[in-house]
């Protein structure tokens, strides 16, 4: 009977903070398992962003394919074909030769095609309009890897950062396991409400800059360089990835 008040106190002092007491020893042990899980969830995704890095890729393509290039409306292109195999795209300004041939439409297309000439084959090519702007693939502004070594080191990064992404939400889950447990039940509900709140502000922010901003600066950072004095032909990946998020 003597250990009845004890053993009520322990149960109320239990219910308020959360769980029970544990030796220095045990939470060591704890956050060891929560090192060991968390490092084991980031590998797993980094290694699955590694192999989809294609993919990954294009998500952060996406800003400089929507990014509003004022020079797109002034420069025409000429795509040229040997039967079905795309060769080459040509980038035409409106004070070069080759203009001329495509007329005032934006987007055309030269097709070579064999012409029989008695006894011999000749080819000859005819221009067609095209509607569709661009083909899904190509980029406003193309994206290069200077150096043998430069894919590998930018799917890398892609592998490391998208890992760490993908993997982010299952680390805050082990830390929170490790946590809470510590934290008074008045305490907990302050921090769900402030997980909550700052997730929904991170989840805005992300969407505002990656669907509103992105596109705009990498617009904006063209016609800069433009107004500089220097074309903007291409970019180096590297580079655009770590603007976007890399």
């Amino acid at each position: 009977m003597a250990d009845e008040p004890e053993a009520e106190r322990l149960d109320t002092h239990e219910e308020e903070e959360g769980g029970p007491v544990k030796s220095f020893l045990e939470h060591l042990e704890d956050l060891r398992w929560v090192l060991i899980k968390s490092i084991a969830a980031a590998g797993v995704a980094m290694i699955a962003c590694f192999f989809g890095g294609n993919y990954v890729m294009r998500i952060l393509e996406w800003p400089l394919r929507q990014a509003p290039f004022q020079k797109a409306g002034k420069e025409q292109r000429l795509r040229i074909l040997l039967g079905t195999n795309e060769l080459h795209t040509f980038r035409i300004a409106t004070n070069d030769p080759l203009a001329s041939l495509v007329g005032t439409n934006q987007f055309s297309r030269l097709e070579i095609l064999p012409m029989a000439d008695g006894t011999n084959v000749t080819f000859g090519g005819k221009i067609f309009p095209e509607s569709k702007p661009l083909a899904d693939k190509e980029l406003p502004i193309p994206l290069v890897n200077l150096g043998p070594a430069s894919a590998f080191v930018v799917a890398t990064k892609v592998a490391f950062y998208g890992g760490l992404v993908l993997a982010s939400p299952f680390i805050f889950y082990f830390v929170a396991q490790f946590v809470f447990p510590a934290l008074k039940m008045g305490e907990k509900k302050y921090v769900y409400s402030g997980l909550i709140f700052g997730f929904g502000l991170f989840v805005a922010g992300v969407s505002f800059c990656y669907f509103a901003m992105m596109p705009v600066a990498l617009a904006v950072s063209a016609q800069y360089s433009e107004w500089f004095g220097f074309k903007v032909s291409e970019w180096r990946a590297g580079w655009e990835f770590s603007i976007t998020g890399c």
